[in-house]
């Protein structure tokens, strides 16, 4: 007995912004087919109504995250005290591997 679900829901039905739709379909590009459908397989479970609640779950949560904006990375400057940590170990490791050449090496 086949139990797995295929979930097609056509992302222009959906109520979203002009926004939000651009997001969805630029995020989700890759299950999205060619008639413009939402297309999600699930068959984890033995039950069909279980794989048909999953496979809904599942929608909601793709098109609830596409459709929220990303948020841009702050830019940040390292402290002093970290560029100096950084330098410190980086002179350690380099007298490090300088003291691994043999004699004459250089």
């Amino acid at each position: 007995v086949n139990t797995r679900v295929t979930l097609r829901i056509p992302v222009s039905k959906l109520d979203l912004s002009e926004g939000e739709s651009v997001r969805v379909r630029s995020i989700l590009t890759n299950r999205i087919n060619l008639e413009g459908e939402l297309v999600i397989h699930c068959g984890e479970t033995r039950s069909r109504e279980k794989n048909r609640g999953l496979a809904l779950s599942r929608a909601v949560e793709l098109i609830d995250s596409a459709r929220r904006p990303v948020r841009r990375r702050r830019a940040t400057r390292p402290s002093r005290a970290a560029r100096e940590k950084r330098l410190t170990q980086k002179r350690l490791t380099s007298r490090r591997k300088l003291d691994r050449r043999g004699p004459g090496e250089e």
